[in-house]
């Protein structure tokens, strides 16, 4: 499976893809898309990525926004960006100062890989979405589980100062996967609340 990954190098920023294959043997190929450096004008965003079923909210804007550095929201979700008013309302709240896009999964990852000097939070409502956006979740600096409903299928809960946040078997599998990666995963409602981190969830429901 081909990943993307960025790597720091000195003065440089690397964009590199890697896809592992095997023919005659294992072999690795790496393939060098671009080399940027780390100059003000030319400095590449970071991206941080919020699971939260409200998608876009004052908590959003109020709180999670200034403390990352936030300068683009995107929210994504397939059913929201083909409802004008729904979409209205969620932005009607975001000042100015944040460029804000609903969007669906296909204008998400062309977002995406588009370069920028812009520090972004992508938002999807489920765990799930991540696995179809993992080119992105591989580069991103960290995931914040905020606010999850109950579902049919999940069984698992985790409620308090991270918020309530429900998670299926097959939700914890996914992001099992995505933090074997060394990508940080928390649960955490505002960033004045305890942090809760992936790993002391996992030791709590062995």
């Amino acid at each position: 499976m081909p990943a993307l990954l960025r790597i720091n190098y000195g003065d440089l920023i690397a964009k590199v893809k890697i896809n592992i294959y095997e023919s005659d043997g294992f072999a690795i190929e790496y393939i060098l898309i671009n080399i940027v450096r780390k100059e003000r004008r030319l400095r590449v965003g970071k991206l941080y990525i919020r699971v939260d079923d409200r998608l876009i909210h004052g908590q959003t804007v109020v709180a999670w926004c200034p403390t990352l550095g936030i300068q683009e929201i995107i929210a994504v979700d397939d059913e929201s960006v083909k409802n004008p008013m729904l979409k209205s309302i969620m932005t009607m709240g975001v000042p100015s100062k944040y460029k804000t896009n609903i969007v669906s999964t296909q204008e998400a990852k062309e977002l995406l890989r588009k370069d920028s000097d812009r520090n972004k939070l992508l938002i999807v409502k489920q765990p799930s979405k991540l696995k179809e956006l993992e080119e992105s979740v591989l580069c991103c600096e960290q995931i914040i589980l905020g606010n999850l409903a109950k579902r049919a299928d999940t069984i698992y809960k985790v409620s308090g100062a991270t918020g309530i946040f429900y998670l299926s078997e097959s939700d914890v599998a996914l992001l099992d996967s995505i933090a074997a990666k060394n990508i940080k995963i928390t649960f955490q409602q505002l960033p004045s609340t305890t942090e809760t981190s992936w790993s002391s969830f996992r030791q709590s429901i062995k």
